[in-house]
């Protein structure tokens, strides 16, 4: 039986001459992956494996393959063709790390469809942005720990003092731990973590405070999610933006 999904294009990775794997992030499964015949006639009724472009937002029909945990696509449709994301070179480099990111992020076979829409509306955002796009990585990143229960408490924070990573609070006293950020630095992420898409790029950084503060967050995603390994495209973020 063929159940409709919306979905998002995390990975595609060539499998065989024959096939590939696509991993993606569905508003009703979680993560799921698919095995994706290569199509190589454009006559071929057959699902083309160009419609699964990186964080294309993508409806399918699926169906599960056996007891391997892989999915069969019968149909495939865009929802939201990009109009600058591919096109734009700043963009698409912001849709590459993101891409990495939320490969490596999202394990959760259960899903949910509170993050699926926070996702889909951010790069909806992203794509239809003609504003700086230079802090949209760090409002993601930031914005995305309230889906994850991660997002420190300001509330009850204090204007000056430390911020201790481990516990996600800020603190008068020094840690006893090496997890935490100087006063300075806990004053620049308070900052942050009220920051918004829609004034993001009224959020003036050097690339050096830019890198430190990706850094910072990356870090902070680390300490609390073990699973998450150094990303490559990291690199990328931090030549980004002169």
């Amino acid at each position: 039986m063929y159940q409709k999904v919306q979905a998002i294009v995390l990975q595609r990775i060539k499998y065989n001459d024959r096939q590939h794997i696509v991993v993606l992030y569905t508003r009703e499964l979680g993560r799921v992956s698919c095995l994706l015949p290569i199509v190589h006639s454009k006559r071929s009724n057959g699902v083309h494996a160009n419609v699964f472009q990186m964080l294309s937002l993508l409806e399918l029909e699926l169906s599960k393959k056996g007891n391997n945990g892989m999915y069969r696509i019968k149909e495939a449709r865009n929802l939201s063709p990009w109009m600058t994301i591919p096109f734009d070179p700043v963009k698409l480099s912001l849709a590459m790390f993101l891409s990495e990111f939320l490969f490596h992020l999202l394990k959760d076979e259960s899903g949910s469809e509170s993050l699926f829409v926070f996702i889909q509306t951010s790069l909806q955002w992203l794509d239809a942005s003609q504003d700086s796009v230079a802090n949209f990585h760090i409002a993601f990143l930031i914005r995305l720990l309230r889906f994850l229960g991660l997002q420190p408490n300001v509330e009850d924070g204090y204007h000056q003092g430390y911020f201790d990573m481990i516990d996600s609070c800020f603190t008068m006293t020094r840690p006893m731990h090496r997890h935490y950020l100087q006063p300075e630095q806990a004053v620049a992420l308070k900052q942050m973590l009220r920051i918004q898409y829609a004034t993001m790029h009224l959020y003036k950084m050097s690339r050096s405070e830019r890198v430190e503060l990706l850094d910072i967050i990356l870090q902070y995603y680390r300490l609390h999610l073990t699973h998450l390994p150094d990303l490559q495209s990291v690199e990328m973020m931090r030549s980004l933006f002169d």
